[in-house]
């Protein structure tokens, strides 16, 4: 099974997604990690990544997620995700073998953590760039705000992950 954190950058998916994934004993893998130069590049100046470059590095992404469904019963993964339809082509792939969990948290506590990064290529004013190609998720997910505390935030996640391994 496929725990997939996703939502705005600042929203703490690599922050959860590591602690979780400690938690748990369970995989963790950041899909930003196949973000090639160029796509790094045009987040940093703060432009949009284009579909077809998304989709190149989203190729590997799934290639990765495969095996780690292959290698573990519960993993976490954590990426952006800013489309639907990238979304859709996961739930198509695997099916009942993914629960995607939506975090959000109201923009001033996204702009704090934003400013708080050091040496990060997202900057606070890409936000901006981001709500405005991000779409909300129509597939079934989960929701959980990040801005309520860590307390519950496990809460919420315990629910989800521990009966997947039982």
């Amino acid at each position: 099974m496929i725990i997939f954190l996703f939502g705005l950058p600042g929203v703490g998916k690599n922050f959860l997604g590591d602690l979780i994934s400690k938690k748990y004993g369970l995989p963790f893998y950041d899909g930003d990690n196949e973000m090639g130069a160029e796509a790094k590049k045009l987040i940093s100046e703060g432009k949009i990544i284009p579909q077809k470059l998304r989709d190149e590095y989203f190729q590997k992404i799934i290639y990765n997620m495969l095996l780690l469904k292959d290698t573990s019963k519960v993993s976490i993964v954590v990426q952006t995700l800013a489309k639907e339809e990238n979304r859709k082509q996961l739930l198509d792939i695997f099916k009942d073998d993914i629960k995607f969990v939506f975090l959000t948290a109201d923009k001033q506590t996204i702009l704090r953590r934003l400013k708080a990064r050091k040496n990060h290529i997202v900057k606070p004013e890409y936000l901006e760039t981001v709500i405005t190609y991000y779409e909300d998720p129509d597939i079934p997910h989960i929701a959980i705000d990040t801005g309520k505390g860590l307390s519950y935030i496990f809460q919420e996640m315990d629910k989800i992950i521990a009966p997947l391994l039982q």
